[in-house]
């Protein structure tokens, strides 16, 4: 259950207090593993891209190398992992198993969840990948888990969205490496979804991130015609994107990054680095409906060579208006390497 709490009610303005301080990193435990497919069989998973925890108290992570999304509960600082959940029909093959929808991020409200393709270009291969133009979007059915049944059987494509915002439109076919379209986040706020963009980064003096607003209700039919955009403005250095995303009391924490990447193991036009690579993993609070954020710090790093890419509010952990707790995953380590974080508020 996504555990709410009351943040920042008593503001109506900018922040104005001292930043506050987001405690070193601690450790999760884990039992079992996350899983993914290599030409050689089952590993565990080291590209955990996002995770969310549904009103019943389980849990789920995304490898952006998967077919499915994995379960898992969270107690006591241990993380034990479980079953499946199958976002298509899957041979029992390897070849199948490896046929991903570069899924990364996940959002829950109630019992429904939200798995989203990036939409993204193929990094190396430097082509589109239509098979991750794919949101999914249904009630999790407990008895699915481990079925092969899959998670939804009509998902949807935010293409037609793109066309609507010059923006979007005109980088959708574009590779990341040259500023190209790229989701990595996503959020359920009051019946919207909002989805966050790694990518396109917006340049001017201003550093802006891009965030999609569609009705949940809209979104299921594939109705875009009251979609928005808004560019938010971030502290920090220009080429910021959006990571990571979470709902708490009053709006939607972003977990923000690199915007560019390398591109070294790529081909044609993707062999080039893209610029604002080297920026630092931070926390920002945003009410939806603002044009900026309240920045709340940078995020320490386990590990240099980890890329944070999502967060949940801790599952069981005391929070309260000052003192909240939240469990990061990050690209790089086995099992995406869970560490909670403490982040204390100022009053």
């Amino acid at each position: 259950m996504r555990l709410l709490f009351p943040l920042f009610l008593c503001l109506v303005g900018p922040m104005v207090q001292a930043a506050p301080l987001i405690g070193t990193p601690v450790s999760v435990a884990s039992g079992r593993q996350f899983d993914e497919f290599t030409k050689s069989g089952r590993v565990i998973a080291t590209n955990i891209s996002g995770a969310t925890c549904l009103q019943s108290g389980t849990c789920f992570a995304a490898s952006d190398e998967t077919r499915f999304i994995q379960q898992f509960t969270l107690v006591d600082g241990i993380m034990q992992i479980g079953g499946r959940l199958y976002l298509a029909k899957t041979k029992n093959k390897i070849k199948s198993e490896r046929k991903d929808f570069d899924i990364e991020a996940l959002a829950s409200v109630d019992d429904t969840l939200i798995a989203v393709g990036s939409h993204s270009w193929a990094r190396k291969k430097c082509k589109p990948r239509p098979h991750n133009w794919n949101v999914f979007v249904s009630e999790v059915v407990t008895e699915n888990i481990d079925s092969g049944t899959p998670f939804d059987t009509a998902p949807v494509s935010l293409q037609p969205a793109f066309e609507r915002f010059p923006i979007l439109n005109h980088f959708a076919d574009t590779p990341l490496q040259q500023n190209g379209l790229n989701i990595e986040a996503v959020a359920i706020f009051n019946s919207t979804v909002y989805f966050g963009f790694r990518a396109p980064f917006v340049t001017g003096t201003e550093n802006q991130a891009l965030v999609l607003a569609i009705e949940l209700d809209a979104l299921r039919q594939a109705d875009f015609s009251d979609a928005k955009l808004h560019a938010i403005t971030l502290n920090g250095p220009p080429g910021l994107g959006i990571r990571g995303m979470e709902t708490i009391e009053g709006g939607i924490m972003l977990l923000t990054g690199n915007a560019g990447v390398g591109g070294r193991d790529g081909k044609g036009k993707c062999r080039e680095d893209s610029p604002h690579t080297g920026n630092p993993f931070a926390l920002h609070f945003w009410r939806p409906g603002r044009s900026s954020t309240d920045y709340l710090g940078e995020l320490a790093l386990p590990n240099p060579k980890w890329k944070a890419e999502g967060l949940i509010l801790t599952p069981n952990a005391e929070q309260s208006p000052n003192s909240l707790s939240i469990t990061v995953f990050f690209d790089g380590p086995a099992n995406g390497g869970p560490h909670q974080y403490t982040v204390q508020m100022d009053e």
